[in-house]
């Protein structure tokens, strides 16, 4: 994300909103503190460490406010349930599709500019947990709570978590 603004900043912009390079650098601090304000480092997990195995656990936690053991432990059961590992795809998936949650594809009009920066600013609204196929990151009001600043992922579906979009429960 961050080298895809320098480019911005580094090419004159040829259009009429933006037609000098000075317009071009205040342009370039606004997609900046866009990006900086949409992430927020968060930790839940109880040891502060940090772990690419519970990225899922860390967005339950955002998502449905509960501590890190509570959403490890209801991976963990779905997990023993689906006979998978609590962290992969198909078991957290399952256990919010059975909370009454709906996964809903990201629409492949451009499968590799799309972002998980470009999902919370057109998302300041709601919670959402997203997937990469390899991440799992908790977008709650158009801010990215996650380890790392993982704004430059590409996501590929989510789960809306707002309460009025459940069903069946």
């Amino acid at each position: 994300m961050v080298s895809d603004i320098y480019i911005i900043v580094n090419t004159p912009i040829l259009h009429e909103e933006y037609p000098c390079t000075y317009c071009a650098r205040v342009f370039f601090f606004c997609i900046l503190k866009l990006v900086i304000d949409m992430y927020e480092y968060y930790n839940p997990n109880p040891d502060k460490t940090v772990s690419a195995s519970d990225c899922v656990v860390r967005a339950i936690t955002k998502a449905l406010d509960v501590s890190w053991d509570t959403a490890y432990l209801m991976l963990s059961i779905q997990g023993y349930i689906d006979h998978d590992i609590f962290a992969s795809d198909r078991v957290w998936n399952q256990m919010l599709f059975d909370m009454g949650y709906k996964r809903k594809a990201i629409p492949d009009t451009c499968p590799i500019c799309y972002r998980i920066a470009d999902f919370a600013a057109d998302n300041s609204e709601g919670t959402f947990i997203l997937g990469t196929g390899k991440h799992a990151v908790c977008v709650k009001n158009g801010v990215i709570y996650d380890v790392f600043d993982s704004s430059g992922e590409i996501p590929i579906f989510y789960f809306d978590m707002t309460k009025e979009n459940r069903y069946g429960v």
